[in-house]
């Protein structure tokens, strides 16, 4: 893409790749969710639901 419109875009998936960066940081939101998820699926497989 050229112009304005390919710098725009590019600029956006930038923004979306930073966006994923944080959420995927050691103490990022989406890493904090699956950690959760996996210990509760992990305690009901052990007979110890919260």
């Amino acid at each position: 893409m050229e112009g304005e419109m390919g710098r725009a875009v590019r600029r956006q998936a930038g923004d979306l790749q930073q966006a994923a960066d944080r959420a995927w940081a050691p103490e990022g939101s989406s890493r904090r969710a699956l950690e959760e998820v996996a210990s509760r699926w992990k305690a009901a497989a052990l007979g110890k639901e919260k």
